[in-house]
């Protein structure tokens, strides 16, 4: 009987700890920092706004309230073509990737806990 409490009890903290890391990853703001990351890793560094708008399910003002913000803290810069079509790009900071670091350092260590 104790034993099974044990298991029950673990198992109840895993879906909790589950709950919350899909909590945390479904933020539009860590959502947009992650997909910034996703792409700069594939080497798919220009990927567009309106990309990241469409990708993610997010609206224009979500977006738009988060870039601002992300830029203001340093995290991300938006890099624009000097040649047409013009467009504007999402970069990750130094500041940024060590966002990106830490978020990873977290969902290992959730993902590590017993």
């Amino acid at each position: 009987m104790v034993i099974l409490t044990i298991v029950n009890r673990k198992e109840e903290e895993r879906k909790f700890t589950d709950m919350i890391m899909d909590e945390i990853k479904r933020s539009a703001a860590i959502k947009l920092l992650l997909k910034i990351h996703e792409y700069e890793k594939k080497k798919q560094e220009k990927r567009t706004i309106s990309g990241f708008m469409d990708e993610m399910g997010i609206r224009a003002e979500t977006y738009y309230k988060y870039k601002k913000a992300f830029i203001e803290l340093g995290l991300i810069e938006e890099v624009k073509e000097e040649t047409f079509p013009f467009r504007s790009y999402l970069k990750l900071t130094n500041k940024g990737k060590k966002i990106i670091e830490k978020i990873q350092e977290i969902e290992k260590i959730l993902e590590d806990s017993p």
